[in-house]
């Protein structure tokens, strides 16, 4: 009787169901990580639901896409500013089952600066659906950022702004950086968009502190290309130029009007028209308005940069831009009514073809009249626009380095200021717009 009791218990045990649900990711550590961090995804084999635990390392962001028994894991991983390396962990859970990916990044090598990766995304409002020159078609966008970090790579800035992969609530993105807005209207006015105080624009707004915003839409006034907000500073570490703030750690909910950058959708071009009337080469002429060039530089006022040229009052010719490395030149005065006098004469000249010298148009003339070649990125028509200087790269990087509402590490000086502060705050706010060139036909109208 005790062996028969003894056997029907053993299998009764055996014929118990095995409810555990197995968890297989593709692989369980990311190791050395570089220390301007990286984006990675995880294959995930399972028979049934799991989630991430909750964790606490603000630098590594996850997310889950996918169904069924083949899922996706999305890790980003952020810039080590640090020159000390470290490591992270994610669990993995279901039913009676877990498994942790270990992630193991780099310190920023002795002596040498960071090369800063920021996630971007682009808004894309549209009114029309069909239209693509309004609902942008993300290979357009994609070419264009990878546009934008080629000029940036190319003067030795250290920084990419990559395509997020990640959105504001925790899910992976179809269109890694694009999130599509069907709109009311089919031109928005971009100042009332990047000024007004609790506009209707202000939710389409993702974390500044976590992402660069890029707006992307026609706009009502047809001569502006691109509408940016300057950087603030933390009054312990200032930079000429930019308003301080006395808190460092301003938060996303603190905010009252939209920062990051508008552009033009109109000015979204794949050719243009020469209002000289075919004397420069079509890839220079392309370039005074293409939209890699435009959000190249509108992210150049993001992180902190003036224009080069003199912006003092009317006639007067003065360093404005807070960089001895830029030659300031007076555009009002001297230069615009050279180039309104070069138009007039391919107009009415009738040997203006024999007389024309393109190349007198990328030349200026300093403040104390010394003739130089026209390449600043943060320049406007004509030039050659593909410099920045190392004054510049500077400034931009010390905006990286310390200011609120820029995505990106943070000096660990940052963390002896004290943080908290009760109720509203004030927050300086300052926009630049920049205009399109005189004399170029909008393309996309």
């Amino acid at each position: 009787m005790y062996i028969l009791a003894c056997l029907l218990c053993l299998s009764l045990v055996a014929c118990k169901k095995d409810d555990t649900i197995k968890i297989n990711p593709s692989r369980t550590s990311i190791s050395q990580v570089p220390a301007e961090g990286g984006s990675y995804e995880i294959k995930v084999q399972s028979g049934g639901s799991w989630v991430v635990r909750e964790h606490d390392q603000a630098w590594i962001k996850i997310a889950q896409s996918g169904s069924g028994a083949n899922q996706y894991l999305t890790i980003e991983v952020e810039s080590n500013l640090s020159e000390a390396a470290r490591t992270g962990q994610i669990e993995l859970l279901s039913r009676n089952s877990k498994r942790m990916i270990t992630i193991s990044q780099q310190g920023k090598p002795a002596g040498q600066e960071l090369k800063y990766r920021v996630p971007l995304v682009f808004h894309v409002l549209y009114y029309h659906h069909q239209d693509p020159n309004q609902n942008i078609a993300s290979e357009r966008i994609y070419k264009v950022l990878k546009e934008v970090n080629e000029l940036y790579a190319k003067n030795n800035i250290n920084l990419e702004f990559y395509a997020a992969g990640i959105d504001p609530s925790g899910n992976a993105m179809a269109e890694p950086g694009i999130d599509r807005i069907k709109w009311v209207a089919p031109e928005i006015n971009p100042i009332e968009v990047m000024t007004e105080e609790n506009n209707q624009y202000l939710h389409l707004l993702w974390d500044p502190n976590k992402y660069v915003n890029v707006m992307l839409y026609p706009f009502s006034i047809d001569a502006i290309l691109g509408i940016a907000t300057f950087p603030l500073t933390p009054e312990q570490f200032p930079l000429e130029g930019l308003d301080p703030v006395k808190f460092a750690n301003l938060q996303f909910s603190d905010l009252k009007r939209l920062r990051g950058v508008s552009i033009n959708s109109s000015w979204f071009v794949d050719d243009v028209q020469d209002p000289f009337g075919g004397y420069i080469s079509s890839d220079l002429l392309k370039r005074q308005v293409s939209t890699a060039t435009t959000i190249a530089h509108e992210l150049g006022h993001y992180l902190g940069l003036r224009h080069v040229f003199s912006e003092g009052p009317q006639g007067s010719c003065v360093d404005t831009d807070f960089c001895s490395d830029t030659p300031s030149y007076d555009k009002r005065t001297n230069y615009d009514p050279f180039v309104q006098a070069m138009m007039s004469e391919a107009k009415y000249n009738p040997n203006f073809k024999n007389e024309f010298k393109w190349q007198s148009l990328f030349e200026r003339e300093t403040c104390d009249g010394k003739k130089f070649e026209a390449r600043n990125i943060m320049d406007y028509a004509y030039c050659y626009l593909d410099t920045f200087t190392p004054q510049q790269k500077a400034r931009m990087r010390h905006t990286l380095t310390y200011s609120p509402f820029i995505p990106g590490p943070k000096h660990s000086a940052l963390s002896t200021i004290r943080q908290v502060h009760l109720g509203p705050v004030s927050i300086p706010h300052n926009v630049v717009i920049c205009r399109a060139p005189e004399g170029y036909p909008m393309p996309n109208k």
